[in-house]
This record gives C-alpha cells, sequence and structure tokens, in this order.
C-alpha cells in the first residue's frame, strides 16, 4: 500500500489547491471593496480622472494597507507604494528566506525578482525552487470586464 501512496506529494498539491481558493477570495474580497470605493473599473488613474500621477494604480484602502487596483482585482506587483496580491493574503515571504513560499514575479516564463511594469503575472510557490511546477498562478484582469486568471501547476509537487 504504501509503494501506492505518495503522501509527501499529495500533501503539496492539497497546498497548492487550498492556496488558489485563498488567491480567489482575496481578488474578490479587493474587488468587493473596490466597488464600494467606486475604482472597480479603472486601469490605472491619468490626471483627468483624479488628479494623480499619469500611471499611477487606483488604490482602495484596507485595514493592512493601501491596495494597488487594475480594474478592481489586487495587481500582481505593488509598484507605486501600495499593496499587491501576495501582501494582501499575507504570507509572510517578505524577502525572508526561511518563509514557506516562493513569489516570481513572470511574464516570459523565466522567473525575475524585479520585474518591470508591465509585467503582470506571479507564481506563489511552495518553499522550493520556483522554477518547479508546483505553484498558483495569478494574472492581472486585461480588462474591466475581466476577471484575474488564477490557475495552478502540480505536475511537479
Amino acid at each position: 500500500m504504501p509503494r501506492y501512496l505518495n503522501l509527501p506529494k499529495d500533501a503539496r498539491i492539497a497546498v497548492v489547491h487550498g492556496l488558489k481558493a485563498a488567491v480567489e477570495d482575496a481578488a474578490r474580497l479587493a474587488y468587493a471593496k473596490a466597488a464600494i470605493d467606486g475604482v472597480e473599473q479603472l486601469e490605472r488613474s491619468s490626471p483627468e480622472e483624479d488628479n494623480s500621477t499619469p500611471g499611477e494604480a487606483p488604490y482602495s484602502s484596507t485595514n493592512i494597507g493601501d491596495l494597488e487596483l487594475k480594474y478592481g482585482y489586487p495587481e500582481a506587483r505593488a509598484e507605486d507604494g501600495g499593496i499587491d496580491i501576495v501582501a494582501h493574503l499575507n504570507l509572510g515571504s517578505d524577502g525572508n528566506e526561511n518563509a514557506d513560499w516562493d513569489v516570481c514575479y513572470d511574464e516570459s516564463g523565466s522567473c525575475v525578482d524585479n520585474a518591470p511594469r508591465g509585467k503582470v503575472k506571479i507564481g506563489i510557490g511552495i518553499n522550493q525552487n520556483i522554477d518547479k511546477k508546483c505553484f498558483v498562478e495569478y494574472k492581472e484582469p486585461e480588462d474591466y470586464r475581466r476577471e484575474p486568471v488564477i490557475n495552478i501547476e502540480t505536475s511537479e509537487c
């Protein structure tokens, strides 16, 4: 029987599924707050809209900080001093090498530490080599009529 069970792998897969549910819930809660604040359809602010600097993210204030939003959902990577989806999740991976999660900001298929503006995808994996296919992927929405895309990859857990 033990030969047919791979408990560590099954546990990692279950954790990834749980993380996906947490990301979905965090995104929905952020959108609800954005709708209350009236910023759910904004991609990025412009001076004509709210007297902000061109290219700034619309914000929604929460008890943990100001969420940077794109079409009402948390940005994959905060760039204007607010918090992003990872900070909103409070995973404890603020550069701490002993954190339980690795975060990869990516759009091209290779992980980078300092992705420039426009990198709209992240991977959150169990503390291991993030290049392994055992993670949750979050992609920002492409327009105000769409939700973020949240996928999981578990083939190498």
